[in-house]
């Protein structure tokens, strides 16, 4: 029975990293690069716009060359405000992410959450590549009582929770009582 327990937790255990693919690709994206590139292309618009309605002034509107940089200004004005929005709302998300597992930070970490849980997960397949590739050993125990290994259990919960031994109720006097 213990074995199936093992196998069905080591089942779930290497498949975490397959579920949490989209982490992994999250820990690859430089957050500073991607965010200078949109002030970049934000900024350039701004310059192409003020281009637009200064220097594009003296020639005639209806001029083809005009009317296609007005058209893509507006039009990707509006796309680069909604990638400004979008990556304010996902570090804030990230924010609040990092926040509730790491605690309140006093530094931005921004997407080095996603680098950590990647580092986990690297470590926890190269573990699970382990497990699986070592012979499994029996834990068949012929000469020992199933009195015995409860007992070896108590000893174990004492060893490990000593500050609570006194509120501890003993099964074998509860059972002598009724």
């Amino acid at each position: 029975m213990e074995e199936r327990y093992h196998i069905l937790g080591f089942q779930a255990v290497s498949r975490l990293s397959t579920e949490l693919e989209s982490v992994k690709n999250a820990a690859a994206v430089d957050a500073e690069n991607l965010t200078g590139t949109v002030a970049r292309l934000s900024h350039s618009l701004l310059k192409a716009r003020d281009f637009l309605n200064s220097e594009m002034k003296s020639l005639e509107e209806d001029s083809g060359f005009h009317k296609r940089l007005k058209s893509f200004v507006e039009k990707y004005e509006v796309k680069i405000t909604s990638l400004l929005e979008e990556e304010k709302r996902i570090m804030e998300l990230v924010k609040n992410t990092g926040s509730y597992f790491h605690g309140a930070n006093k530094k931005d970490e921004g997407l080095r959450l996603f680098v950590i849980v990647r580092d986990f997960l690297i470590i926890l397949d190269k573990v699970c590549k382990e497990v699986k590739d070592k012979p499994v050993k029996s834990h068949k125990q012929g000469s020992h009582s199933s009195s015995s290994s409860r007992t070896d259990a108590t000893d174990l919960r004492q060893k490990l929770f000593p500050a609570i031994a006194e509120l501890r109720v003993d099964s074998s006097t509860s059972d002598d009582d009724d």
